[in-house]
């Protein structure tokens, strides 16, 4: 259940532009002008204010981008784009994945239930627990605790066809409770999730660019068991050694899709600087030099945290006669960074160990 459901529409290039958009608003935009169902967890808050620009980026990374910007992931459940927290999307893709496994387990009459694939769509302020009625009575099962599910209001959603399995569990995990599936014609129990998940996912074993990435599998996720078979590679891992994969396997992805020339453009090339005793924390000197050269800056402070980069660390630097190469790698290598510069936009990315 990865992005490789829509592929094809999650590689094209896109460009938009979101100034002080409310984060559910920001998404809707984009649900509706691509074509992409989605689903914002209820713990993220759909009103803060996001800033975003994306120029002739894939479709999926503008996605991911805007989920950041409201410190949340995306996963994907079929061809639904899910919306939150890291851990808790992450969360969320586990609990559909084992459901998954349980229910392709069950006897053929049992399993045909489970597997039905229906959409599913609700009004704004709806419950909860109206909609797991709702998905109980269209499959002819009931819960045998619904009391656990707590009381709330969410604002309306649509969903594209899902197994029941995936139905629930979109309801369900929000509240950290998964269903017990079991062969038995019973009462569905609802049962608290206990992290960290573990459980298996399979992956291609043959990467986007034609090659081996069982190696790089390995890499990622260390600590995962890691098995190949023929041309699959089966990972039994945490959310976090999936989501490693899943990053691994869509950076393959964009890595040989059309990108524009890496070399600076012409009017950069004869430009020289000179900056005496430059200082500051480095997003702040990152942003000024991106303003001051008239560049779009696109920075992900998250993925600079995890490479140990704290984009408020203090740094100092000085230059002269420099071309913008030089002034660049001046102000980032002694933090572990290097650029990326695509057009007018400057991405500060970590250096590769």
């Amino acid at each position: 259940m990865g992005f490789s459901q829509s592929r094809d529409k999650l590689l094209q290039r896109v460009s938009v532009q979101f100034v002080r958009q409310p984060f559910r608003e920001a998404f809707r935009r984009v649900s509706e002008g691509y074509g992409i169902p989605i689903l914002i967890d209820r713990r993220v808050d759909p009103d803060q204010l996001v800033d975003l620009t994306v120029k002739d980026l894939p479709l999926a990374e503008l996605l991911r981008q805007l989920a950041a910007a409201g410190q949340a992931d995306i996963v994907w459940v079929g061809s639904l784009g899910y919306i939150g927290s890291s851990d808790k999307a992450w969360q969320m893709l586990g609990i559909c994945d084992i459901s998954g496994q349980i229910v392709r387990r069950l006897p053929p009459g049992s399993r045909k239930v489970w597997e039905a694939q229906r959409a599913f769509s609700w009004p704004d302020f709806s419950t909860p627990r109206e909609l797991l009625m709702q998905l109980a009575q269209d499959a002819a099962i009931s819960f045998d605790n619904l009391d656990t599910v707590p009381h709330d209001l969410w604002a309306g959603a649509k969903l594209p066809p899902l197994p029941l399995y995936c139905r629930i569990a979109l309801v369900t995990g929000q509240f950290d409770l998964a269903p017990v599936i079991t062969p038995e014609q019973r009462p569905v129990e609802l049962r608290p999730v206990e992290p960290p998940l573990r459980w298996e996912r399979v992956y291609p074993a043959m990467g986007p660019q034609g090659g081996g990435i069982l190696s790089a599998i390995k890499k990622v996720a260390s600590d995962a068991k890691i098995r190949e078979s023929r041309d699959q590679i089966f990972v039994f891992g945490t959310t976090e050694d999936h989501r490693a994969v899943e990053r691994l396997f869509w950076e393959k992805t964009i890595s040989v899709a059309p990108r524009p020339p890496k070399s600076l453009p012409p009017a950069w090339e004869n430009r020289r600087f000179t900056v005496r005793q430059g200082s500051g924390r480095l997003a702040s000197v990152l942003a000024q030099l991106a303003n001051g050269l008239g560049l779009q800056l696109k920075l992900d402070p998250q993925e600079l945290a995890k490479a140990g980069v704290q984009p408020d660390r203090q740094l100092s630097f000085s230059v002269e006669n420099a071309t913008l190469d030089e002034l660049l790698r001046a102000v980032l290598e002694p933090v572990g960074c290097t650029y990326r510069l695509q057009g007018d936009i400057l991405e500060i990315i970590p250096q590769e160990r």
